[in-house]
C-alpha cells in the first residue's frame, strides 16, 4: 500500500512539474480596416523583452510563452497602436488584430524660442522619470521626437515613435510607446500612459553584479516603469 500511495504521489509531482515547464506560442495577423496585410508593423509584449515585426504576410509569433496575463501591443507608422489582453492557460492563443489610420489632429502647437522648448522638456523629465536617485541615471536618448502642446494650463506631450531610455541604474534599455502626456501648470498633476519593451544594456561583470543588485532592492518597493520595468519572465 506505502509503494502504491508513493508511486501515485512520485507521478503527481512529475504531472505538476511537467505542467511548470509547459510553454505556449502567441500568433496572429495585422491587417488594416481594407483587409490589406501590414508587413514591418512592430509588435511587442507590453513590460517584457519581446519583441519582432510581421512577415510579408503580415504575421507574427512569439513562441516559449508561460501561462500568465500579457498585452500585446502592435504599432505601425500611420496607424492608431493596438493594445489585447491575452490570458495563456493551457494552450495557445492566436490574434487577428485589425489597426485603424490614425487622423490627422489638429493641436494648438507651443511656438516660441528654444528657451521654451527647452523648459517644456524639463518640466516633462521631472514628471516622467521622476526625481529618484535611480531615476537620475535614467536618460532619454531621442528627446527630439517629443512634441509639445498647450491647452489653457495644461502641456500635453506626444510621440510618433517609441522613446529610447537608458537607465544605467537597472541595466536597461526601454522602448516607450507613450501613448499621451499631460501636465497640469495649476495642480502640479501630471498622467501618462504607455507600453514598453525593454533589452538588457551591455556591460562589465561588476556592472551586472550592480544591476541585478539594484533591481532586487527595487522590487520590494516598485517605482514607475520607466525606473523599475514591470518585468516578466516569458
Amino acid at each position: 500500500m506505502k509503494k502504491i500511495t508513493l508511486s501515485i504521489f512520485i507521478i503527481l509531482m512529475q504531472a505538476g512539474i511537467l505542467k511548470a515547464q509547459q510553454t505556449f506560442t502567441i500568433s496572429g495577423t495585422v491587417k488594416n480596416t481594407k483587409e490589406e496585410v501590414m508587413q514591418g508593423a512592430t509588435i511587442f509584449i507590453d513590460g517584457s523583452e519581446k519583441g519582432t515585426s510581421t512577415n510579408a504576410k503580415g504575421e507574427f509569433k512569439f513562441n516559449n510563452i508561460k501561462p500568465g496575463t500579457y498585452q500585446v501591443i502592435v504599432r505601425m507608422v500611420g496607424y492608431n497602436s493596438s493594445k489585447s489582453s491575452i490570458i495563456i492557460q493551457d494552450q495557445p492563443a492566436s490574434l487577428n488584430i485589425q489597426l485603424t489610420e490614425k487622423p490627422i489632429i489638429l493641436r494648438q502647437v507651443v511656438i516660441g524660442n528654444d528657451s521654451q522648448r527647452k523648459e517644456n522638456i524639463k518640466i516633462f523629465l521631472k514628471n516622467f522619470l521622476g526625481e529618484s536617485e535611480n531615476a537620475k541615471k535614467c536618460t532619454i536618448l531621442n528627446l527630439e521626437i517629443l512634441d509639445f502642446s498647450t491647452n489653457k494650463k495644461i502641456l500635453e506631450a506626444t510621440s510618433d515613435d517609441f522613446l529610447i531610455i537608458e537607465n544605467k541604474s537597472l541595466g536597461y534599455k526601454i522602448k516607450y510607446l507613450l501613448r499621451n502626456f499631460r501636465y497640469n501648470k495649476e495642480t502640479g498633476v501630471t498622467s501618462y500612459d504607455g507600453e514598453s519593451v525593454f533589452e538588457n544594456l551591455e556591460g562589465s561583470d561588476n556592472e551586472k553584479t550592480s544591476w541585478l543588485a539594484n533591481r532586487k532592492k527595487l522590487s520590494k518597493d516598485p517605482l514607475c516603469i520607466i525606473s523599475d520595468p514591470s518585468i516578466k519572465t516569458i
